[in-house]
């Protein structure tokens, strides 16, 4: 009774030329599976590469990551330099209180400072990041 039952329920029998399709695919991908080099001979030929260069991918990340910081304390200090000149042009209007220009040479002063400190912040992790010894991995 159970097995009538489970009959009915499964799919009907595929035609035989569908039967005949599938066995191909199925065949083909094999082969393109297999001619497919193996991760062990992946690993070997690109770790022979990364030797060579002396550097690995993550020292790569990390110094790129140091100048984006970089990049950004550059942001930060042109857009108060910015700020500050804009300042100072609005102070020297009659309508505005003089007292703007104070707040214009104290965003030009932060603008110098945060350059300065950006540089020297990424002169300094640089020669962190390079002098760094890697153990070697065999």
């Amino acid at each position: 009774m159970t097995s009538s039952l489970l009959s009915l329920i499964q799919a009907p029998a595929l035609p035989y030329f569908l039967k005949k399709r599938q066995k191909s695919l199925s065949a083909k991908q094999g082969n393109i599976y297999n001619s497919l080099p193996s991760f062990e001979s992946m690993v070997k030929r690109y770790s022979k590469n990364l030797e060579k260069e002396n550097i690995l991918l993550s020292d790569e990340r990390t110094l790129l990551s140091n100048e984006r910081t970089f990049l950004a304390y550059i942001n930060i200090a042109l857009t108060s330099l910015l700020l500050g000149l804009a300042l100072l042009q609005i102070a020297q209007l009659p309508q505005f209180p003089s007292n703007l220009a104070y707040i214009g040479i104290f965003a030009i002063f932060v603008a110098i400072i945060t350059l300065i400190t950006g540089f020297i912040l990424y002169i300094q992790r640089k020669k962190e990041i390079l002098s760094i010894e890697r153990i070697k991995i065999t």
